[in-house]
């Protein structure tokens, strides 16, 4: 499962209502990915929030146009800046 398109943590309160469900009611342990336009530091207090969940995997950064794409061995795919990364928190 994955959360991208607009910003995930802007309804941060609904995001992890969603993944509190289906990891307590619905007992589904599948990886949960996050993909983000904000650093690190600008979200960590929500992102430690998210530690108590497992398998949650958060992308960090905003995309820097024309950049040179690079391999992310989290994610096991291409990110189209060199600044973005990808992270297990848990």
């Amino acid at each position: 499962m994955g959360f991208a398109g607009l910003e995930p943590f802007e309804q941060f309160d609904e995001m992890f209502n969603l993944i509190s469900k289906l990891r307590n009611e619905h007992h589904c342990d599948d990886t949960v990915v996050i993909y983000t336009g904000f650093e690190f530091k600008e979200i960590s207090a929500k992102v430690d929030a998210l530690r108590m969940f497992p398998g949650i995997i958060v992308k960090f950064e905003r995309f820097v146009p024309n950049q040179e794409k690079h391999y992310d061995e989290v994610l096991g795919v291409y990110l189209a800046s060199p600044n973005q990364y990808a992270k297990e928190i848990s």
